[in-house]
């Protein structure tokens, strides 16, 4: 019996293995080719403390430009009056700043496809899929745009009043009423007549290794207006950006991005996508059409992966039960 489980269990494997099965919450970046081994260590001795150096001042360049963006205002008048004005050119100085610093990192050049849309075309730009903290640069190319953060990021050092100056929308996963919170957040900027920027989301709502576009959250897409779908990719045949729930942690990437000769990234903004009355009655398909659109456009696969998935994933591994879903 125990016998024919196993049998049973390896075949399932060699099935699935066959069928190129992609799991994308799986990243290997072993340094195991003599060359790459080579590069890396060259790179960390001669060039890695220079742009750590070179990021370092952007990034502290990048809180002053915040700092007097945000002199004299109020955490309440941050939430509820789009600034304007010599706050707004602070703002977009800021964004030039952190540009120069995703520059020194090795991200020296980045195509970009298409346009970003007007608030008024767009409220909402939606980017897929969600690969790390390097998605930030996407910001940038938006005008700036506002974000959806956890709340924690508000207290980071120098990045907190970074993102304060975009205005954003702060999320509580502890907290259950957070989320409801958020959605009517959304709903309320994105139907104003002030002048907000657009609002910049990753619907996906965790990280992937871009190898599949995730299941998007339906929340930001229930008030059933026009959005901007964004595709990203990473164009280095290696991966170094993604943080998975099973592979290498933030100082790792972070060690091998910046070690790196150059880190090819490409935006892909797509036509502002207008739902159907289908669409503006559901949320969920909604979501999952855009999700698709994303995908399709990338010429990778759109899935019902989730949040769940990851949970389940690690549970496995903690009670050493097999899984075969491996990239």
């Amino acid at each position: 019996m125990a016998t024919a489980t196993v049998d049973g269990a390896a075949a399932t494997e060699r099935r699935i293995k066959a069928d190129e099965y992609v799991n994308p919450f799986v990243l290997r970046l072993d340094l195991t080719d003599p060359w790459e081994k080579l590069k890396t260590y060259l790179m960390t001795i001669f060039v890695l403390p220079v742009r750590a150096v070179l990021m370092g001042v952007c990034l502290v360049v990048a809180w002053i430009f915040a700092s007097i963006g945000l002199y004299g205002l109020t955490d309440k008048e941050r939430r509820s009056i789009p600034i304007s004005g010599w706050r707004r050119e602070m703002r977009e100085l800021t964004a030039l700043a952190m540009r120069a610093l995703y520059a020194f990192g090795s991200f020296h050049y980045i195509k970009v496809n298409g346009e970003c849309a007007s608030p008024r075309e767009a409220p909402l730009v939606v980017v897929g899929p969600h690969y790390s903290l390097f998605d930030s640069i996407v910001v940038a190319f938006c005008g700036p745009s506002t974000v959806v953060a956890k709340s924690k990021a508000a207290d980071l050092p120098l990045i907190g009043k970074i993102i304060d100056i975009t205005q954003p929308i702060y999320v509580c996963r502890e907290d259950p009423n957070s989320r409801h919170l958020t959605r009517h957040l959304i709903v309320e900027r994105v139907i104003s007549k002030e002048n907000w920027p657009q609002i910049l989301i990753f619907p996906e709502g965790t990280c992937s290794n871009g190898k599949a576009v995730v299941q998007f959250k339906p929340g930001a897409f229930g008030p059933g207006l026009p959005v901007q779908p964004v595709a990203i990719r990473y164009t280095n045949p290696l991966n170094t950006v993604s943080w998975t729930w099973e592979g290498p942690g933030v100082p790792v990437l972070l060690w091998r991005t910046l070690t790196t000769l150059h880190t090819g990234f490409e935006i892909n903004f797509l036509p502002v996508y207008y739902p159907d009355e289908r669409e503006r009655n559901d949320a969920k398909l909604y979501a999952r059409n855009v999700r698709d659109r994303i995908a399709a456009s990338l010429g990778i696969p759109g899935t019902d992966h989730g949040l769940n998935d990851c949970r389940l994933m690690n549970y496995m591994i903690a009670i050493g039960m097999p899984y075969f879903a491996w990239s």
